[in-house]
């Protein structure tokens, strides 16, 4: 057999191949590279002949003619649109690579190459392939098999051997007046009577419960009576009746031609089938004669999809004449189901066309109808506008509360002093702020195009605005505190330079206006912001403020991810002393939880607790000394050696006896303390830890 046939029998053999650990045998057998063989018939790829394999979207290359079985197979209708007699694009079809399942969009290539690779064919490989060959050489195949009574008998019995569902992919590659002669070999086959086109009719009726008719053919088969046939065509869905007028309307007498297009026009239409009617109507304008532009402008378009207006005006424009394509369009326009885009897309295509009244009248239509798409409107209208009236539109997308995103849309088309102008207008307009990330990151894009001088004044204006006045004003007057101030929503929007400037500003304003202020608390990335002088200004403010000691450094703990910021704490003399001042005023749990949170201030945390080391509290000298530095270094040997010497008796012991084993052994550090506890403490308290510092040191005592 072929290996277009050994192909079709392995597109679904191989799709198992991995749940059944067959796949590797399979392409070992072959023992061919997988990029130099064809994964649906397990085949060597020839690249040497012209069109002989296929590479698609996906890279994965196949034989040209096992990837079109492989198409056919799985998408049958292909077969109808592809070439036949049907031209239009089946955008709803779907075809993916048979390994990796990426979708490939290009048909139309994959076809025109099965049609150059299958042309070269022998016919009689072509008349054995007939449900796989591409649609035009599927009817070349078939024309030229029909010359000779041996080739045509071929495809005679070839036909009455395919199963019901090839056969009836088969006649679907057909037009009606094709069909017609294999619905005879059917009744003939099965002995039914086909006389004539009733017969033929009633006959295929009964033939497997008439699943091999399409709608078409039992229109076309019922006697030639234009009542019956528009009682049939009545019954029939839009897009099947869109269908017969598009490329059967030629079989029907005028009065049914009048019917049928009356009936089509004057109900509710699916998408395809207002494409079709359009089709029609197109193509048989002259044939309606004057009740051409009644069926069009009174019936058609009132009935048509929204989504497809904009077809039927690029179709119909030039078949309407002027005052009716202009009056459709103003009908368009004022449509609220049709989208605002496809509105605007089609007055700009129409624009030259109209005249200056209409220009208008559609343009103050479409601004007035959407206030948050103006600025679309006027970006593609830009060019066509007069600049009078359009600045008039611009001052009023402004005026009425336009956003970032609508600025930034037309940023490059007003001159410098505009831009600035426009963006005090969005920033006075607070609605902007309430519009989610969409307006946000407009809002930073913009800022990014600022010049210099722009970012300036920038900084002035927003120094002025009442959202800054309230915040400073409501510091200098707040008798509640501690006032804790986050980044403004400027914050989110400017370029890291603006927003330097404009918190520096902020800042100078707030601490240079004369009056005494409650301590603010700044957030983290405002102080980002500041220079080395004011971030230090910020942190005693947090000194002064009216919190815990803990919250206080919990806060200044909290700027230490910022560059520089823990150099400028721990070396700050007013941070030292507040903190060593407080100290003895917070619980020993708060001692111990600072001592915690100075931890990336090691200079400041050393001198924290060289001054507790001669505190009061046993357990506090215990903890510090537990966790304020790794066990046996140098800098524990000093801090434990700095508490010894501040403890009495009984600590002493107590520490020497639980960090014993801490201590170093072999470098005398043991025996040192051993001796100075023998000499400087009490026999009582020496007794009392005896296990760790032996009877001996109680004789030498």
């Amino acid at each position: 057999m072929l290996r277009i046939k050994y192909g079709l029998a392995l597109v679904f053999t191989l799709s198992l191949c991995p749940l059944l650990g067959m796949q590797e045998e399979l392409i070992e057998e072959k023992k061919v590279e997988e990029k130099e063989m064809c994964t649906i018939c397990i085949d060597a790829l020839d690249k040497k002949e012209a069109d002989s394999c296929c590479a698609l979207a996906c890279g994965h290359v196949f034989h040209t003619s096992c990837i079109l079985s492989y198409l056919l197979v799985k998408c049958p209708h292909s077969a109808e649109f592809g070439g036949g007699i049907q031209e239009i694009d089946p955008s709803g079809a779907i075809f993916m690579c048979p390994l990796c399942r990426k979708e490939h969009g290009d048909w139309d290539s994959l076809f025109k190459q099965g049609d150059r690779w299958w042309g070269k064919r022998p016919l009689k490989e072509r008349l054995d392939s007939l449900l796989v060959l591409p649609p035009h050489v599927f009817k070349q195949t078939l024309k030229k098999a029909f010359k000779k009574d041996e080739t045509k008998k071929t495809v005679e019995e070839a036909f009455l051997n395919f199963t019901l569902e090839e056969q009836k992919r088969f006649l679907g590659r057909l037009s009606f007046d094709e069909r017609i002669f294999y619905f005879r070999l059917l009744c003939e086959k099965n002995k039914l009577p086909c006389k004539n086109f009733d017969e033929v009719r009633l006959s295929m009726e009964i033939l497997h419960d008439g699943v091999l008719l399409r709608p078409e053919d039992r229109l076309f088969l019922i006697k030639d009576n234009d009542e019956g046939r528009f009682s049939e065509f009545k019954t029939l869905e839009s897009e099947v009746q869109g269908f017969i007028l598009s490329f059967y309307s030629e079989k029907l007498s005028d009065k049914l031609f009048f019917d049928c297009f009356r009936e089509l026009c004057s109900k509710k239409r699916s998408c395809m089938g207002d494409i079709y009617l359009v089709v029609a109507l197109k193509k048989d304008w002259t044939r309606l004669g004057d009740q051409a532009l009644l069926f069009a402008q009174c019936f058609a378009w009132d009935m048509a999809n929204p989504k497809n207006k904009k077809f039927f005006l690029g179709c119909l424009w030039g078949l309407l004449g002027n005052e009716a394509s202009v009056s459709l369009l103003k009908d368009y326009v004022n449509d609220k189901h049709v989208d605002f885009v496809d509105k605007t897309t089609v007055l700009c295509d129409r624009w030259k066309l109209l005249d200056e009244v209409t220009q208008l009248s559609c343009l103050k239509t479409l601004f007035d109808g959407s206030v948050s798409k103006r600025g679309i409107l006027l970006n593609v209208l830009w060019d066509f506008i007069q600049p009078v009236t359009r600045d008039k539109y611009v001052e009023i997308t402004f005026e009425s509360g336009a956003s970032f995103a609508v600025l930034l849309s037309l940023w490059g088309r007003f001159q410098p002093e505009q831009q600035m102008r426009f963006v005090k207008k969005v920033w006075e307009n607070s609605n902007w702020k309430d519009k989610g990330d969409n307006e946000i990151n407009s809002a930073i894009k913009l800022f990014g195009k600022f010049t210099p001088e722009q970012s300036k004044e920038l900084t002035e204006y927003l120094m002025q605005s009442e959202e800054v006045s309230k915040t400073i004003q409501g510091i200098l007057v707040s008798s509640q505190g501690p006032i804790y101030i986050n980044m403004p929503i400027w914050g989110k929007l400017l370029k890291p330079e603006q927003k330097k400037s404009v918190a520096t500003q902020f800042f100078h304003n707030l601490c240079g206006n004369g009056k005494k202020i409650k301590p603010p608390i700044f957030s983290s990335d405002f102080i980002a912001c500041l220079g080395t002088e004011d971030q230090q200004k910020c942190f005693r403010f947090v000194l002064d403020a009216d919190l815990s000691l803990l919250a206080k450094v919990k806060r200044l703990e909290s700027y230490s991810s910022l560059d520089g910021t823990i150099d400028i704490i721990q070396n700050d003399d007013v941070v030292c002393k507040t903190l060593l001042d407080n100290f003895d005023n917070v619980s020993v749990k708060d001692r111990l939880s600072i001592c915690g949170y100075l931890v990336f201030f090691p200079l400041l945390r050393k001198k924290v607790l060289n001054s507790r080391a001669d505190s009061q509290v046993t357990r506090e000298k215990y903890k510090y000394l537990k966790t304020a530095y790794p066990i046996k270094s140098l800098a524990f040997l000093r801090f434990f050696n700095r508490v010894f010497d501040a403890s009495n008796s009984t600590e002493k012991c107590f520490f020497v006896e639980r960090f014993w084993k801490k201590l170093p052994a072999g470098s005398g550090v043991q025996s040192y303390y051993k001796k100075r506890i023998v000499n400087e403490c009490e026999l009582d308290h020496i007794k009392a830890y005896t296990s760790i510092l032996g009877l001996n040191a109680i004789d030498e005592k």
